[in-house]
This record gives C-alpha cells, sequence and structure tokens, in this order.
C-alpha cells in the first residue's frame, strides 16, 4: 500500500472532519472527553491552517484519501515538535497507514530534535503504532477532562547529525553548501544541487542543535574510507566545535578511515581535528595550486561508546548501576543514589522527560556499564556527571574523552566529585581538566554506631506528604535548592512507580496546623543507604530544634528499616546546615571538587 501526505487546504476541511469522526466515535464513547476530536469542527483546522507554526496534511493510502495528521513547533522551543492529531478511518487500521504518514511528517522538516505526542493510556493499539514509528513512553501521565481520560506521553529523539539530503533545497542549507563552494555563482549551486540530488553515492547530512541547523557535511562511503567532499559550518555558529562534532559523528558513525581534500584556508581545521596532512600541487589550466590530502586513520577502534538514554528501561538501567556503585563501592566515597536520579529527574529543569535529553549510557561490548548526565548549565558550558560500574572504573579516562568529543562544540566542561574517587579524578587529570576550590559539602553517618532516640516534639508533627501538603511543598520547594517547581511534576513524581522509595515527610505546627518545613530520604534498599534530599525549614522556625528532631526521627526509621549508611550533601559555604548535620551524626566525606575544561 502506498501510503503519502498532502498539505491541507481549506477546501479539505469538511471532508476531514468526516474521517476525523469516524476515527475518534469509538473512543468518544468509551471516555466521554470533551476535549475529543470528535467533538471538533472545521473551525479548528481552519485555524490550524492560519498558524505559522502548524501543518496539516492529509493522509492518502493509494491515492485516496483516508485520515489526517497535524503537528506544530512548540512555541519557544526550537526543534521540538508536537504531533497533535493523526487520524486513519476505522476500517484501514490496522495496516500500517498511521506510523507510516507519521514518519513522513518528520521527513518535513529539518530541523527537528524532538517528537512529543500523548494519547489515551490504555489505548494499547495507539501505543503500538507510536512504538512502531520509534517512540518511547517517557512515564508521564496526566489526567484530562475532570479524571475522564489518563494520557500517556511518548517522544522521539532525532539525532543531532543526520541525512538531510531530500531537504537540500532548504536555504539555510543552500548558504551552507555556498560555504564550501569555490565562487558559488546561482549556476554553479545549482548544478551541485542537482549532482548530489542525482547521485546516489553521495551523502548529505546536517548538525542540528536546539532547532537551528549550525553545519553541513557532505560525503561518499566507501567500503574502506568515507571522503568528505564539503564540510561547512553557520557562519553565527563558528567556533564552538560543531565542525569537529560533525567529524567525530562521521568516524563513530562508519568506524573507518576519514580522507579529505582541502585548500590551505581549511587545512588548519582537519589538522585540529587530528587528520596527517600531505601537500600536493594539482594543476588548472595553465596554474598549478597547492592541494592539502587529510587523512584521519581509525586504528583499534575503542569498543567503548556511548548513547542517549531513550526509554524507561534505559532509566531502570541507570538505577541499577547507581544501586551496583552503591553496594560495592567504598562507602566512605560520597555518590549519589539510585532514587537521587529519581529526584533529579523529576524535579529538576521542565520534569520527568528531560532524562531523554541530557542522560547517556556508557556501553563496553554491547553491555551497559555506566551512565553520563549532561547538564547544558549555560549556552556555552557542559556540566556532567558520569559513574561507572566498580569493575570499570578503568574505563573513566576514555568515557571522559567521549563526553568531550560529544559536547566538544561547547566552551567548558564541568564536574564536581570528592577527591576519595580516586579513578576518576586520575582521568579527569590525563584529560587535562583543572582542579578548582571545594565546592559541596559531602558527609555520610554509619547507621550501626547510630542509636536511636525517642523524639519528643514540641508545638510541630511528622506526617508522610498527603494531597493537602502538595501546595505548600510546591511553594516552599525553592527554599533548599533556589529552583521552583510546579505542582504538575511533584504529581507527575507521586505518581511514578519510583515514589515507593522516597520517605517524604512535611512537618506542622499542632496549634495551628502552619506548614513548618518538609524532610526527604530516599531509601535503595540493594546497597542499604539512603540520601537525604531536600530538606527545609521556614525562616520564622528556624533556631527552634525542629528539623534536628525530624532528622532523628527520619534516621530511626532508616535503622528500623535495616539500612546502614546514611547520606546528605551541601553547598560547602552553607554553614548554617552544616552543623545541624554534624549534631545528629553525620560526618565530612573527603574534598568535593569542582573540575573544569576550558575547551579552545
Amino acid at each position: 500500500m502506498n501510503v503519502e501526505i498532502i498539505p491541507a487546504t481549506t477546501s479539505d476541511a469538511e471532508s476531514m472532519v468526516a474521517m476525523q469522526q469516524q476515527a475518534f466515535k469509538r473512543l468518544y464513547d468509551i471516555y466521554q472527553d470533551e476535549g475529543s476530536p470528535y467533538l471538533r469542527g472545521t473551525d479548528e483546522i481552519n485555524v490550524w491552517l492560519e498558524l505559522p507554526n502548524w501543518r496539516v496534511y492529509k493522509i492518502l493510502a493509494d491515492g485516496v484519501p483516508c485520515g489526517g495528521v497535524s503537528f506544530c513547533e512548540r512555541k519557544g522551543m526550537p526543534g521540538v515538535y508536537y504531533l497533535a492529531r493523526i487520524y486513519v478511518i476505522p476500517k484501514l487500521h490496522g495496516k500500517g497507514i498511521a506510523s507510516t504518514a507519521i514518519l513522513l511528517c518528520e521527513e518535513t522538516v529539518a530541523n527537528a530534535n524532538l517528537w512529543t505526542l500523548d494519547f489515551p493510556v490504555n489505548e494499547v493499539a495507539n501505543r503500538r503504532c507510536y512504538e512502531k514509528a520509534g517512540y518511547t513512553d517517557t512515564g508521564e501521565r496526566r489526567d484530562q477532562s475532570n479524571g475522564a481520560i489518563t494520557l500517556a506521553y511518548m517522544e522521539k529523539q532525532i539525532l543531532s547529525f543526520r541525512d538531510a539530503k531530500r531537504h537540500i533545497s532548504n536555504p539555510i542549507i543552500q548558504e551552507l553548501l555556498a560555504a564550501s563552494t569555490f565562487e558559488p555563482t546561482h549556476e554553479k549551486m545549482a548544478a551541485k544541487t542537482d549532482e548530489i540530488r542525482q547521485d546516489d553515492s553521495r551523502e548529505l547530512f546536517i548538525w542540528v542543535e536546539n532547532g537551528y541547523i549550525c553545519g553541513v557535511c557532505g560525503f561518499i562511503a566507501h567500503p574502506d574510507h568515507v571522503e568528505i567532499l564539503n564540510i561547512a559550518v553557520a557562519e553565527n555558529t563558528r567556533s564552538r566545535g560543531y565542525g569537529s562534532a560533525m567529524i567525530t559523528a562521521l568516524r563513530d558513525k562508519f568506524g573507518t578511515d576519514i580522507h579529505a581534500e582541502t585548500d590551505d584556508n581549511a587545512v588548519g581545521f582537519y589538522q585540529k581535528c587530528g587528520f596527517e596532512t600531505t601537500e600536493i600541487y594539482k594543476q588548472y589550466g595553465n596554474d598549478k595550486y597547492r592541494r592539502w590530502v587529510c587523512v584521519l586513520s581509525i586504528q583499534g577502534k575503542s569498543s567503548l561508546t556511548i548513547r542517549p538514554v531513550e526509554c524507561e528501561q534505559d532509566f531502570v538501567t541507570m538505577l541499577a548501576i547507581e544501586s551496583a556503585v552503591a553496594t560495592h563501592g567504598n562507602p566512605l566515597v560520597y555518590t549519589s543514589r539510585p532514587s537521587h536520579l529519581v529526584f533529579d529527574r523529576y524535579l529538576y529543569g521542565n520534569g520527568s522527560q528531560d532524562i531523554f535529553t541530557y542522560g547517556k549510557l556508557v556501553v563496553k561490548d554491547d553491555v551497559d556499564i555506566g551512565y553520563v548526565l549532561a547538564y547544558l548549565a549555560y549556552p556555552d558550558e557542559t556540566e556532567f556527571v558520569v559513574r561507572l560500574l566498580p569493575q570499570y572504573t578503568k574505563f573513566y579516562t576514555e568515557t571522559v574523552k567521549y563526553v568531550e568529543d560529544l559536547f566538544s562544540h561547547k566552551r567548558k566542561l564541568t564536574l564536581i566529585t570528592n577527591d576519595l574517587n580516586t579513578s576518576l579524578c586520575e582521568a579527569l587529570t590525563r584529560n587535562k581538566f583543572v582542579r578548582g576550590d571545594e565546592e559541596r559539602w559531602q558527609s555520610g553517618l554509619d547507621l550501626t554506631e547510630f542509636n536511636e532516640t525517642e523524639v519528643i516534639w514540641q508545638d510541630e508533627k511528622i506526617s508522610c506528604l498527603t494531597e493537602s501538603d502538595l501546595d505548600s511543598r510546591v511553594t516552599y520547594a525553592d527554599i533548599p535548592t533556589g529552583k521552583t517547581i510546579t505542582r504538575d511534576m511533584y504529581e507527575t513524581l507521586i505518581a511514578s512507580k519510583y515514589y515507593n522509595a522516597a520517605l517524604d515527610y512535611v512537618i506542622r505546627s499542632t496549634s495551628t496546623n502552619e506548614f513548618i518545613g518538609f524532610v526527604t530520604w530516599w531509601v535503595d534498599e540493594n546497597s542499604q543507604t539512603a540520601i537525604l534530599e531536600p530538606v527545609a525549614c521556614l525562616p520564622d522556625y528556624r533556631r527552634r530544634g525542629i528539623m534536628k528532631r525530624a532528622l532523628i526521627f527520619g534516621l530511626n526509621e532508616l535503622k528500623r528499616r535495616g539500612l546502614r549508611y546514611a547520606y546528605v550533601s551541601t553547598s560547602i559555604h552553607n554553614e548554617k546546615s552544616q552543623p545541624l548535620y554534624q549534631a545528629v551524626g553525620f560526618r565530612k566525606i573527603g574534598t568535593a571538587c569542582r573540575w573544569v575544561k576550558e575547551i579552545t
């Protein structure tokens, strides 16, 4: 069956609404959802057709209209696309039309980094369709129409370095091709475009970041090497490492030598990327010109790679790695714990789906041996966390180098680690990172040496977080971290299966029921460890011993559960909280400094 999508016009609106009603009637009968597309008319389609960031297509199967699809680029989020609606008439369900149409939609845009969609969580056929198109479940769930329907969210990450031959006429790509062409006249560019389009052996890839086309690379993949024919970076993004990032991507994609020929102006770029260069002379008419043959040899290619965290199972793998590090590593070395990853995932940045942007898995010989969290702290800076299983710590040097290659377009890489983590510190030194000042006060408590203490409460009470506490918990979430969160983010955390690891306490006044503060412990039963993150007390209730009593209450519970170690970390400059932690038995562990590498 031949499936195609064709841009819709206002004259198509009525027929598309008729197909839409056929497709969504069954779901409307089940859920009685007031937001159902079954209830929408031509006005919605006509509005979408007027919006510059929206696209509406008819779906045809063997030339006959059978459905529709609509998507948009999120406002203020270049490169992030939302698949708002796709439908096929019922008699053609199960024939792969919808999943094919989704892939065709993706091919219409050159600058996508991420595609997102949502669907009724109980609709298994929908899920299979989206999975067939390469989408993965984010784990996020939201109720709609007063709980009448629960939506599941899926997404698809698009590689930064990707095939763009079909988009060769894109003005930005044409501009980049011209930048790598000698005397790019209109006639010469038209001929070059036709040559690339018609020659099946010629590949054209682009580098896209944050929705912007930053570079282009044309090449031929020969059996024993890749031949670069042209490479260029957008003028406003030069000196950020995108050119070298494309070279690295070619190396990782094909795993073979890379060849290029260039002139005096560009030879320095190839030399900087590690190419061996040889001077040659070529005759053009009566003149001789100096050229350079550039070769990057890939010998003994490493079996170590880094891949993105793409699905929920990958996140589960990260948790297992962290648990193994906590179980088999040195308990005197402070690291985060599995549940700390959960806290970061749901309450950092924009929420739970961000992990699929900044999370990476380290793979050796098809085995996941570690992970990397790479936070884009600032436009030109990446802060990262790296963790390897204890038996693979010898690969820290190579892993850090991979991170550096991955983010070579950034000007600075930073990482905070404890000096007691000697393997990682040695790897950072070998990779020319510079150790800075102490930044975190990291501490631990051996619960086998902790004596349970009766807590005598005064005018306060402690209890597990409930629905009635949520607004206050969210309102004051920025006290310990300086970062605000939303109620939706916290509700998503609570709804996740990972929240079972949290001992999430709130403290209120016994007499007035006013909110005083909160204490959250994250428990990892496998490693018998727990981490305190976060803890906060409202200013009016400080210096009354309330938080000390709350911490002792939590430590008593951890000991009763048979846990072995508890950990907490705070800023080295937070001199008010450190005495509190020391008062209940925490002791400082090592020296945690920020390591920095400036990329020139």
